[in-house]
């Protein structure tokens, strides 16, 4: 393994090489890093720090715009979004981004771990998996840009009673 500092280098290494880090990241930095929906790499800058406590509707992080809080749960929240450039949010649609909850994204292995495994999710195509379109490295934000499912969140329909016993077999069968 190596070091968050020796990680960052790492990657502003690359970003320079391919001529997209216009400036020198501090420890601050509220530099966002993130693959794009067609797959290229992006770097943008943002003017203000955001925490995943702090999101709200029309926030922007990245190149996603929140639309609205989906849900949240131990590891994370869950929100609609929707990318800021028109040809992307018309290719892609809404978005379901992660982000995950603070005292995770302070352990720097735990944010290599996650920016590897989002790598790899990108390489996942399966008709019940949703596909993963990017991922964000905002300061202490790390956020996982995946494809938008609507539905009911199980607990609603269990709630709900929406979904008979069968079905909830069904479902859950496969995880058991």
């Amino acid at each position: 393994l190596i070091s968050q500092a020796q990680f960052d280098d790492i990657q502003n290494e690359a970003l320079s090489a391919m001529g997209m880090l216009t400036k020198t990241p501090q420890t601050n930095s509220k530099e966002t890093l993130m693959l794009g929906p067609d797959g290229t790499l992006v770097a943008a800058a943002t003017s203000e720090t955001l925490s995943v406590t702090d999101l709200e509707p029309g926030d922007t992080v990245g190149n996603y715009r929140i639309l609205s809080l989906i849900g949240q749960g131990g590891m994370g929240s869950v929100y609609r979004a929707r990318h800021i450039l028109e040809a992307f949010a018309q290719k892609v649609g809404d978005v379901a981004i992660k982000f995950m909850h603070p005292q995770y994204t302070a352990n720097s292995n735990f944010r290599q771990r996650f920016v590897q495994e989002a790598a790899l999710g990108r390489t996942v195509s399966h008709a019940k998996v949703a596909k993963v379109h990017d991922v964000i490295v905002q300061g202490e934000m790390l956020g996982l840009v995946m494809e938008l499912v609507d539905g009911v969140s199980l607990d609603k329909a269990i709630e709900n009673k929406t979904t008979s016993a069968r079905e909830m077999l069904t479902l859950l069968g496969p995880v058991a």
